[in-house]
């Protein structure tokens, strides 16, 4: 039976939860009713068809151009109050110094306007409050992190500015993997974490707006100072961007050449080619993906994979995301080109893409050449397939394209040696350990009432979990150490604030191994430091011409 205590807190916790989701439910504007409305219309003709209301509008932009007018903090919501959970480095309120992490904003003002208390606000319209044009003042009233008397107050002002989103640019490293002698080879790393690009009007004077393709050279001039011996382009949870720029970054990659060809609705085919005679990086490449690896990144994947140019590391496939959308503003529609305010937008599925070969990634993806176990593809309605009304897959005629996908010669040794520390490394072992425990909590379709039941299968999975987590500790002391390059600064994380409350009876730590990385590289990434030894491989490979399939190095191109 429940003590008097716990049941209190049992009926209090779902009491606030159903407020939560009323008051929720009651702050829905008209623009949010008809994202809905027109949304679900939309979503009857594929999946990406879409309407977005002005402040989603907003928040999309943002997302591919990684840059907004503003503050420069990252906010949350905790007990119905609105937190500074992060300060980017060198956006105008860490420039200002006077707002830090966990401070409380207990209202908002415009210049010199009347101040609006945000408390119990929804989250999305006190962001709204806080942004604003360029070079407009915007006043706060703050709780300040770690103030003893909870009525503390203080008044900042900030001058709004451009902010770019620097967490969300592309990031490297260079590992040090031992080779079967025990000598350290330096490889790289490239993560990209989307396909973005700056507007096409963008005045920025400085060259460091953020480009996807310009942002990969960068890093992949950085990494070749360093002397890297194969490089890993690592896209998983890559869900796209901009389509020319997943063209530029594989043209990085391959000489001049078909990358994507794109058909319209009329049947008209264009091929979209990298024109450039050189290429930034011409040695060993592997592609990392996953199920959530979509859209352009399976345009880069699948074009490398196409030419032979690298072997694909991963899931059992990518997401399987072969269409291509265009944005429409609302403001480009006559009736309201002179509407007052912000407007909406659309998001419209015109085209299908596909690889040179001719074969589309839709529903299928891109199947990797060596795949690894993953609890990905045992998470339920991840892909194209699992969504409604997707377009079919289909086949077009090949391009012209200098390429052929790796030769047996090369791609059989390196599956094989793969295969084999599959199936004698203690961290697949571990590894398959948690994606069996996840496959029975999935595949489980009846759950017990009887309390007894609930509470042993409670105490049974938190013992699992306890026992992952030390052997994952164990397992992250043999990660490779590595050394970080980035375009920009990294932010660092807030220190977070001293818990007053006591943890209730029976509470675990949930904390991911991987959170006291700051934002680098998680801890006992099995995917990742497989991708470095099968590169390894090649490059051992490469020593012996015996194994080459043509006139150069596996997994290398000419030129670069």
């Amino acid at each position: 039976m429940l003590n008097k205590k716990t049941a209190e807190q049992a009926k209090d916790a779902v009491h606030k939860r159903y407020e939560r989701l009323l008051k929720n439910l009651a702050e829905l504007g008209e623009g949010d009713l008809a994202e809905r409305y027109l949304g679900s219309i939309a979503h009857l003709y594929d999946p990406h068809t879409s309407y977005f209301s002005a402040e989603s509008f907003q928040e999309f932009n943002v997302s591919v151009s990684l840059k907004l007018y503003g503050i420069g903090a990252i906010l949350g919501v905790e007990d119905d109050q609105c937190v500074v959970k992060e300060v980017v480095l060198g956006g105008p309120a860490d420039l200002a110094r006077q707002l830090k992490a966990n401070d409380k904003i207990i209202s908002v003002a415009q210049g010199t306007g009347e101040p609006v208390e945000v408390l119990g606000m929804n989250l999305r319209k006190i962001v709204g409050m806080i942004r604003g044009a360029k070079g407009t003042q915007v006043r706060l009233v703050i709780q300040p992190a770690g103030a003893t008397d909870s009525s503390s107050r203080k008044e900042i002002v900030i001058t709004r500015d451009l902010v770019k989103i620097n967490s969300s640019r592309a990031r490297a490293a260079v590992f040090d993997v031992p080779d079967a002698a025990g000598v350290n080879q330096p490889i790289g790393v490239i993560t990209l974490p989307g396909f973005y690009a700056s507007d096409e009007g963008d005045t920025d004077a400085d060259q460091d707006r953020p480009i996807a393709s310009r942002d990969v050279e960068r890093l992949i001039t950085q990494l070749k100072a360093q002397n890297i011996q194969a490089l890993v382009l690592d896209l998983r949870r890559n869900g796209g961007g901009v389509l020319n720029e997943a063209i530029e970054i594989a043209g990085l990659f391959v000489n001049k050449g078909p990358i994507v060809q794109v058909k319209a609705y009329d049947g008209d085919i264009q091929v979209a080619s990298d024109n450039k005679e050189k290429i930034a990086y011409a040695g060993p490449l592997a592609v990392l993906v996953d199920r959530f690896s979509a859209s352009a990144s399976e345009i880069v994947a699948g074009a490398l994979q196409n030419y032979g140019r690298a072997v694909i590391i991963g899931d059992s496939a990518t997401h399987g995301k072969g269409s291509v959308q265009q944005i429409y503003n609302m403001r480009q529609s006559p009736n309201l080109a002179r509407a007052a305010g912000k407007t909406g937008g659309a998001k419209f599925t015109i085209q299908k893409f596909y690889l040179p070969s001719g074969e589309s990634t839709q529903l299928k993806g891109v199947v990797p050449d060596i795949v690894l176990p993953s609890v990905d593809d045992f998470i339920p309605g991840i892909g194209e397939a699992s969504l409604s009304h997707s377009l079919v897959w289909d086949k077009i005629r090949s391009s012209y394209f200098d390429g052929a996908p790796l030769d047996p010669k090369v791609l059989t040794p390196l599956r094989q040696a793969s295969l084999e520390r599959q199936g004698k490394l203690e961290e697949f072992s571990w590894l398959r350990r948690n994606i069996d425990w996840f496959k029975a909590r999935v595949d489980q379709k009846l759950v017990s009432v009887n309390l007894a039941d609930r509470r042993a299968q409670k105490t049974s999975d938190d013992a699992f979990r306890k026992q992952m987590k030390a052997e994952r500790e164990v397992i992250a002391k043999s990660d490779f150490s590595f050394k970080e390059f980035r375009l920009t600064p990294a932010t660092p994380k807030p220190k977070p604030e001293k818990k007053t409350e006591e943890k209730a009876e029976g509470d675990e730590d949930d904390e991911d191994p991987a959170d006291d990385e700051s934002d680098t590289y998680a801890k006992a990434d099995v995917h990742l430091r497989e991708s470095l030894r099968v590169l390894g491989d090649a490059i051992r490979l490469g020593r012996n011409k015996e194994h080459w399939a043509s006139n150069r190095a596996p997994l290398t191109a000419n030129g670069g």
